[in-house]
């Protein structure tokens, strides 16, 4: 008489299809020191690290005042650009400027040089006039009352285009 040996895989994988189909028809219920695993599952203990994730995205309880100042700038890369005067974009080419929706935005603009410029925010009106003289000052201010990403910019033809904008 001849003895045939059972492939290894095919064992497997009918020991595997059996598991499955006992756990499928077979109702589980844990029981983790008196609560099913359901609940203890749901239940999640705050932690440091989730109250700081909480803290970080709060947005402020009151609107507020945010104030930027700009200044134009000729020859540097971009050759048109506003550069941040002050705070955390001081030295910033085009900076990224942030507020929360209902925050008012106080923005200063320095003409840098006597060259004609302006800065347009079109989403909420904003438009400084235009600047002509060295060293001349504007100070607008608005209302963010809209969330997303919006270009600040100078109109004067061409000026955009080789360089003077930014994102508010």
């Amino acid at each position: 008489m001849q003895s045939k040996s059972v492939n290894p895989h095919v064992v497997g994988i009918v020991l595997a299809g059996l598991l499955a189909a006992l756990f499928a028809f077979l109702p589980v219920q844990i029981e983790i020191r008196g609560r099913s695993a359901e609940a203890q599952a749901t239940e999640v203990p705050p932690t440091a690290a989730s109250a700081a994730v909480e803290n970080v995205y709060a947005p402020p309880a009151e609107p507020v005042v945010v104030e930027y100042t700009l200044r134009t700038l000729l020859g540097a890369t971009p050759p048109m650009a506003y550069i941040g005067v002050g705070g955390a974009i001081d030295g910033v080419i085009n900076p990224t400027l942030t507020a929360n929706v209902g925050d008012t935005v106080r923005l200063t603009v320095i003409n840098g040089d006597p060259v004609l410029h302006d800065l347009q925010i079109t989403e909420f009106g904003v438009n400084t006039g235009e600047l002509t003289e060295a060293e001349q000052t504007v100070t607008v201010e608005f209302v963010a009352d809209q969330p997303g990403s919006f270009v600040y910019f100078c109109s004067i033809p061409g000026h955009q285009q080789i360089g003077m904008h930014g994102l508010l």
